[in-house]
């Protein structure tokens, strides 16, 4: 009788319908992205931004990337990480910085319906991503459930700003993913094209503790010299 169950659980056809969509999403994500910035950017010629320079750094090295298609597959790590902690939180999703779509497409792989993903750029072609500053979010408080920041507050002029604002949209309970490139001394000093340089910039995981003093670090993974710097934050839950 188990087994019977078992198979008339398994075999309903909303959730192979269900299992169908995630896995096209899955293999199929970075080919549909493709196509679609080929049609905004190269048809249309289609490019909106609304930049506020004084809290967003590198804003013409920005542009200039939207004029060749170039997923990274370091975009997925951080929300792969963030959804491998069990919880039972509602899939409300803001993904910050999504440049290509691809990370809307590798959420709905996951499991997030389109309506439950919110986005938010600088610049983007796409209908799918809403033009504003993640400094000041139009968003209401305890918004999100899942919040995604890969490799974003490296472009930020003012980490501590964006960082209360994540805090603030996001829900008690709530997870926060952070990605961020962690550079060489040389390179600190001199630069990284559109990033901050020197102490001022975010890649540890001190800085990181320092910055969301509300939220608790559930999973770190910091190289020792230089590399992707993952964390996975989760915001408290008042007592």
């Amino acid at each position: 009788m188990e087994t019977l169950l078992y198979f008339l659980n398994t075999f309903r056809p909303s959730l192979i319908l269900r299992r169908t969509r995630s896995g096209f999403f899955w293999a199929y994500g970075n080919q549909i992205a493709f196509l679609r910035w080929f049609y905004y950017i190269k048809i249309l010629r289609k490019l909106n931004f609304d930049v506020n320079r004084n809290t967003t750094l590198g804003v013409s090295y920005s542009r200039e990337q939207f004029g060749k298609f170039t997923p990274l597959a370091r975009i997925y790590n951080p929300i792969f990480a963030m959804m491998c902690i069990p919880t039972e939180l509602n899939k409300r999703l803001l993904i910050l910085g999504p440049r290509y779509e691809n990370e809307i497409y590798i959420a709905r792989s996951l499991g997030f319906d389109l309506k439950s993903i919110s986005t938010l750029d600088t610049f983007s072609y796409s209908p799918l991503v809403d033009i504003g500053d993640m400094h000041e979010m139009n968003f209401p408080d305890n918004e999100f459930s899942y919040l995604l920041c890969s490799w974003t507050l490296s472009y930020s002029a003012n980490p501590k700003q964006a960082a209360k604002e994540m805090m603030r949209v996001t829900s008690a309970g709530g997870l926060i993913a952070i990605s961020v490139e962690k550079v060489s001394e040389i390179q600190m000093l001199n630069g990284v094209p559109g990033i901050l340089k020197g102490s001022e910039r975010i890649q540890t995981r001190a800085q990181l503790q320092e910055l969301f003093v509300d939220c608790e670090i559930k999973i770190i993974l910091e190289p020792i010299a230089t590399g992707m710097l993952i964390c996975i934050l989760q915001k408290k839950i008042p007592n």
